[in-house]
């Protein structure tokens, strides 16, 4: 090979080393909601968000006792979760959440979430009750390792860290506490 072919083939693979470590741009996914209520439990007196990664935590939150009742579908937990997003406690009824925009935004494995805050309006008859609603936004987890939940004006009212956890594997008679004496 040629000094010239060399020097070539030296440049390709500079050029594609440097390609992959290139800041990507954004890319999106679509959301969608799972449910939404005006009671949902919790005292926090603001906004807060959690991931729902798994099976278990998703029908403990939808079953008996749960936030939403069971009427939804069960997402594929290996390629998609919920995100749980809480208003906090409110004096009345008439607040909400919703989805603002369904794409969600992700740079850098940070995903954005658009959510709208609803109050009811000034002088509205309401009742007087504490409310605590919330919203659960289903969608794809590949590429995110955080989500910030936003209201339309890009103010960030919450975050959640999106983990995978790790299958569960069998229980052995030595994990026992305390452990059997022989």
């Amino acid at each position: 090979m040629s000094v010239l072919g060399r020097l070539a083939l030296a440049a390709a693979g500079l050029f594609a080393a440097c390609a992959a470590h290139r800041p990507r741009g954004p890319s999106s996914v679509t959301a969608s909601v799972v449910r939404a209520g005006a009671q949902c439990g919790g005292e926090a007196s603001g906004p807060s968000a959690r991931w729902i990664g798994s099976e278990g935590a998703f029908r403990a939150a939808m079953g008996a006792g749960g936030v939403f009742g069971t009427e939804a579908a069960t997402p594929d937990f290996r390629k998609e979760g919920v995100l749980a997003v809480f208003m906090g406690q409110r004096p009345t009824a008439g607040y909400g959440l919703a989805l603002h925009d369904p794409t969600v935004v992700i740079q850098d494995g940070v995903g954005k979430v658009v959510v709208r805050l609803e109050e009811p309006q000034p002088g509205a008859m309401v009742a007087q009750v504490l409310t605590s609603p919330c919203l659960l936004i289903r969608m794809p987890k590949q590429g995110i390792r955080q989500l910030r939940v936003v209201d339309p004006a890009g103010t960030q009212l919450a975050s959640a860290n999106v983990g995978v956890l790790p299958e569960p594997r069998e229980r052995r008679p030595e994990d026992r506490y305390p452990p059997d004496k022989p």
